[in-house]
């Protein structure tokens, strides 16, 4: 038998016995609040699904995105949190090796397709502030749904290698979860960490520096503008009825580009209050992965399990946001829930 074939095996015997003591009180804390964190998750996934499908404004491509980011969400919470909820609250793993194989793939390729929906959202945005003639042509329906399965595609396929021998699925203890056991590659660690946290984070960064200079060279042409010319030129041809409709149309046109380049900036200032969240929520995690794989001290099953929660609580907060920071998002909430 191969090295990796040992491996995968010693790894599914340990996981079938592994386990740890964990007293009641805080098996039902940790249960309690993550039932807390599932229900508002569904709740919330589902609501911005029925708001985006039932306006016609918000059916835009860049909200197709926002919902590829959503069914990741919505499939943490009806998946991966209430078997996890289970496993809590009965204090052991209950799970069969083809199982907990099947669940740490699973967990993984939602985490993986959050990361990479956040980067396709992302150059989303940068395309329509920095280059917006391109925008339409770029982000065609057709386009927009190879993106959508491209993210889905690249995330399972980044999520298949421990299938194959490179790394193992298994039940962690610590956290009461089936996920990929960092300590059987440290390689396939660090792809996963460059790969699917720090390349997306990268390009992340890249975009919205670039939607930062661009808003400010924007701002600058505005405010360089002189207001008063317009009436001056409106005056002087005021005798000329075809040259004022021309002006008057021209102006209008140009504030409404300006309102569109508005909503648009809004719009991508909560994206980035998106990425920033989940980076806040996911860097935890991320933390405790390198100290079980290099320190010799355990990590300790609270602060284990304090960064699962937190980071399965993003799956919540994105509805949230939109709700909060967009204006047609908030209407289409008070829509849905005056018509409950």
């Amino acid at each position: 038998m191969s090295v990796s074939g040992e491996w995968w095996n010693a790894s599914l015997n340990a996981s079938r016995s592994l386990s740890i003591w964990i007293p009641y009180e805080e098996r039902v804390v940790e249960g309690f609040v993550l039932t807390v964190i599932c229900m508002v998750a569904v709740f919330g996934n589902t609501s911005l699904w029925l708001v985006v499908m039932r306006s016609r404004v918000l059916r835009t491509t860049s909200n197709a995105l926002v919902l590829c980011l959503s069914g990741a969400d919505l499939l943490v919470s009806i998946v991966n949190m209430p078997v996890t909820i289970v496993t809590i609250f009965r204090g052991e793993n209950i799970f069969s090796d083809v199982s907990c194989i099947s669940l740490g793939f699973i967990n993984m390729v939602t985490f993986v397709a959050s990361v990479m929906s956040l980067a396709a959202i992302s150059i989303n945005r940068y395309i329509s502030i920095v280059r917006p003639l391109k925008f339409k042509q770029i982000y065609s329906r057709r386009n927009t749904l190879f993106v959508i399965l491209g993210v889905w595609i690249i995330s399972m396929v980044l999520a298949s290698p421990p299938l194959a021998g490179w790394s193992v699925y298994s039940y962690l203890p610590g956290q009461s979860f089936c996920f990929c056991s960092w300590k059987s590659s440290e390689s396939y660690t660090f792809f996963m960490v460059g790969v699917c946290f720090g390349g997306p984070c990268s390009v992340m960064a890249f975009c919205y520096v670039q939607i930062m200079r661009e808003v400010r060279r924007s701002r600058r042409r505005i405010s360089s503008e002189d207001p008063s010319s317009d009436d001056d030129i409106q005056l002087k041809v005021s005798t000329i009825a075809g040259a004022v409709y021309s002006h008057k149309i021209s102006i209008a046109q140009r504030k409404r580009r300006q309102r569109r380049h508005e909503e648009d900036v809004k719009l991508t200032f909560s994206f980035l209050v998106v990425i920033t969240l989940f980076v806040i929520s996911w860097m935890p995690f991320c933390a405790t992965m390198f100290w079980s794989i290099y320190s010799s001290t355990p990590v300790p099953r609270p602060i284990d399990m304090a960064t699962l929660l937190l980071g399965y609580f993003n799956s919540c907060c994105n509805p949230i946001v939109y709700g909060l920071m967009n204006k047609r998002y908030r209407w289409g909430y008070k829509r849905l829930f005056k018509n409950c």
